[in-house]
């Protein structure tokens, strides 16, 4: 159709004394000084920090465009706009890529920062950043020759959602709001939460027949990014259940026939659910998830988001408990950012809700004991919705120990307080000890929470806890994500979870002290930053989530050779 429009659209025409230059990894060094300038003078928020950044434009598939006043880059000509993207991969810590399904799958190009200088703007030059980047991604090539992306994502965040929204926009991009702030952002205004852009620059490709073997054949291994072996990624990714099947494949022969039967490919599972209608697929998923329920929890309530979760249930606590203002955190219990309840359970700086809590029972189990006693002889039971803690901590991978949840569970008892778990690091079979870990603590739990993927939560209530919830998936679900988890949870019971996880705490155990249930597991090291770097140049990823605190949580079906990959890594770095 002569009449059609063409898209990419028509690159923008640039003023007269501009250009657009891509600038390989050889030239950053020197293009770093005028970088370091604009980000200071412009008003985006601080990008990621410098070290970071040369890490991720090391990378030969990272895509580096500068706009440039004059012929040439400086020192002869000015710079007046850039826009750094890198492989979705290496920023797998900021919010959104952190749950993105794509992760993994190395297919993906994450726009890490795009600005241009405040006196040059209104002058197409971001336009053209943003064309010239697209292009390059649709042009980039593997080594076998095949495309190289398949998606183009972008967050926005506070001082450049404008900017996000009109790329998302200009691009058709599918838009999801994000759970919590970019950890890895350095500017202190900048903690609002944004959304999640995402484009597709090609078109839709299926998985191909012929590259899922039968039952017995072995497992279609795809080239990964160097068409060497492929990376192994073994940092926190709790939402990504199930990576790629391996070398004889945990979890194989479920998967591949669940392919041939067309519950992988078909457009119950691909395709996001129109509003409040509810497919057949979804309605088994529910019923599947009904049935897998904590023991002693019989009322499931179904939430859009980790932080809505938080949301749902109390406003189905706050049903029969209507004196109840505040919920009391035992330890740093991460429940989410962009809802003020999540974010005052969380204790986070500028809370709008001033919510109390006491130490970390993994720490100091006595004084949380001490100080949880305190708290509800002040305040009295009936003024809070729950006491709630987490089996092992997000935020450092230690568990509770066992000597804790009886006295826990004998207070809340005595002044009437449901006992909620927050189970993101436990739930689905992650920890060894079957689907949720409230089943096998010595106490029943009155509320079981977890948010399985960006846009699911679930809610596990007794029948006394709570008002009745009205059984249905709210319009903005995901309805892709609970068909996709009542599939992946049929698989992930079969797995050999304790005995992949006894492997990795023995690969780790030579940087000290391993802590955490299963697979998710983390190590105390003075030195995390520079080992997880040295990992990363070995093809291997982990987590330094702080200074001094290596973080690991695999798919359920890792393999033997990826925990050996990650044991001989750290050999090679050893001292």
């Amino acid at each position: 159709d002569a009449g059609a429009d063409a898209w990419p659209e028509a690159p923008p025409q640039l003023p007269a004394g501009y250009r657009v230059v891509r600038v390989g990894a050889a030239g950053w060094a020197a293009l770093r000084a005028p970088y370091d300038a604009l980000v200071r003078a412009t008003r985006e928020p601080s990008p990621l920090p410098h070290d970071h950044l040369d890490v991720l434009l090391a990378d030969p598939d990272a895509i580096c465009l500068a706009a440039v006043q004059g012929s040439e880059l400086p020192p002869r000509g000015k710079l007046v706009g850039a826009c750094l993207a890198t492989p979705l991969e290496h920023v797998s810590d900021l919010a959104g890529p952190d749950r993105d399904l794509s992760l993994g799958r190395r297919n993906t190009l994450y726009i890490a920062d795009l600005r241009v200088a405040d006196e040059h703007r209104r002058r197409g030059l971001a336009g053209a950043l943003e064309h010239a980047l697209v292009a390059a991604a649709m042009t980039a090539r593997r080594p076998d020759g095949g495309p190289r992306y398949a998606f183009v994502t972008h967050a926005s965040v506070a001082g450049s959602a404008p900017r996000a929204a009109i790329w998302g926009r200009r691009y058709c991009g599918a838009v999801q709001p994000i759970d919590a702030p970019p950890p890895l952002l350095y500017d202190g205004n900048n903690s609002s939460p944004g959304d999640y852009y995402r484009i597709a620059i090609g078109p839709p490709r299926l998985p191909r027949e012929a590259a899922i073997p039968s039952p017995g054949e072995g497992v279609f291994n795809p080239p990964g990014p160097r068409g060497g072996a492929d990376w192994v990624d073994l940092a926190p990714g709790l939402a990504r259940r199930l990576g790629d099947v391996r070398d004889g494949g945990d979890g194989t022969l479920e998967l591949v026939a669940a392919h041939r039967a067309g519950h992988l490919t078909s457009a119950l599972v691909n395709a996001l659910s129109p509003a409040r209608d509810v497919t057949p697929a979804m309605i088994r998923a529910i019923e599947l998830l009904r049935a897998l329920a904590p023991k002693g929890l019989t009322r499931l309530t179904l939430a859009p988001s980790r932080s809505t979760l938080v949301d749902a249930a109390l406003t189905q606590l706050g049903a029969t408990r209507p004196e109840a203002v505040a919920v009391l955190s035992c330890g740093p219990v991460a429940a989410g950012d962009s809802t003020a309840a999540a974010r005052a359970i969380g204790a986070r700086d500028g809370a709008l809700l001033r919510w109390p809590g006491v130490a970390d029972p993994t720490l100091e189990p006595d004084r949380a004991l001490s100080e949880l006693r305190r708290e509800l002889t002040q305040r009295g039971g009936a003024a809070l919705f729950a006491v709630i803690l987490e089996p092992v901590y997000r935020a450092t991978g230690r568990p509770v120990p066992d000597s804790f949840w009886r006295p826990l569970r004998a207070l809340c008892d005595e002044h009437d307080v449901p006992l909620a778990l927050l189970e993101d690091t436990t739930a689905g079979f992650r920890s060894g000890r079957g689907m949720w870990r409230a089943d096998s603590v010595p106490i029943q739990a009155d509320v079981v929470l977890w948010a399985p993927a960006p846009g699911l939560g679930l809610a596990y209530l007794r029948d006394d806890a709570g008002a009745a919830a009205d059984g249905r998936l709210p319009g903005d679900c995901d309805g892709l994500a609970l068909t996709r988890l009542a599939r992946e949870l049929r698989a992930a019971r079969t797995l050999p979870i304790t005995d992949r996880a006894l492997a990795l705490a023995r690969a780790l155990a030579p940087l000290g002290e391993v802590l955490g249930e299963g697979l998710y597991l983390s190590v105390a090291t003075p030195h995390a930053g520079v080992i997880a770097r040295r990992l990363g140049e070995r093809g291997v990823r982990v987590d330094a989530a702080s200074g001094d605190l290596l973080r690991v949580a695999p798919a359920l079906n890792v393999s033997h050779d990826a925990i050996e990959r990650l044991a001989a890594a750290l050999r090679e770095i050893a001292p």
